[in-house]
């Protein structure tokens, strides 16, 4: 059966490229229905691949239209193909273009991390167990940054670590003289060799990332807001 015009064929070309995307869509939902519902964005991938399937089945001499769908169906496997690559390649730049701004935000000198601790703060250790409300496959980065008491007597903010995963626990060594760590910007008093906290962490899918996720990479989330408690005994 052919199309009956070139609008036909652009139609039907483009309904091939949104189906690999829709499939995928749906897969997801049946096999784990309590993901969030993707942001508008995700509508903005699926119209570039219809019109890219479009095109695609306009450079087609045959009019038939099963030709055109599965000419389309092929237009998403390129561009994911592609996808992949601009995922990795922005992965990379981003964590070269932050490390050096939490580098500079919150590393103080060497001398500052060691001078002179407080009686009433002792080195030792935090220990983080995480509870997440949403994605738990989350990629952080949350710093952990303690307030260092030094010997001209102020109030130094150093960074101990970082918080890449809230899927398990984490434990941070605690400077000595410190007198705070935080969690992002939530303070917690350290209580001792061991300063125990519970984190909740909230997570969202983002924009960028349920465009990009309707274009072929895998869903991103990102941490919509931190909870921070001492641990109770």
């Amino acid at each position: 059966m052919e199309a009956g015009s070139k609008w036909a064929l652009f139609f039907y070309g483009a309904f091939g490229g949104l189906m690999p995307t829709l499939v995928n869509l749906a897969t997801t939902f049946v096999t784990a229905p309590e993901n969030p519902w993707p942001a508008l964005t995700y509508l903005v991938g699926l119209l570039i691949f219809g019109v890219i399937g479009g095109g695609i089945a306009l450079t087609n001499s045959n009019m038939e239209i099963r030709q055109a769908i599965f000419t389309g169906i092929a237009a998403p496997a390129i561009i994911a193909g592609v996808m992949s690559g601009v995922t990795e390649s922005a992965k990379k730049k981003t964590a070269d273009l932050l490390g050096p701004i939490v580098v500079a935000l919150f590393i103080q000198p060497a001398a500052a991390q060691t001078s002179n601790p407080s009686p009433a703060s002792n080195a030792g250790t935090l220990v983080i167990k995480p509870t997440v409300i949403g994605n738990a496959t989350t990629s952080t980065d949350i710093p952990i940054t303690a307030l260092v008491k030094t010997a001209d007597g102020k109030d130094r903010r150093v960074l101990v670590g970082t918080m890449t995963k809230i899927d398990s626990s984490s434990a941070f060594q605690i400077p000595a003289g410190s007198s705070q760590v935080f969690i992002s910007d939530k303070a917690v008093p350290v209580t001792g060799s061991i300063t125990q906290a519970d984190v909740t962490v909230t997570t969202k899918p983002t924009k960028l990332g349920d465009f990009l996720w309707a274009l072929g990479a895998s869903r991103t989330f990102g941490v919509q807001s931190i909870e921070v408690k001492p641990e109770t005994k």
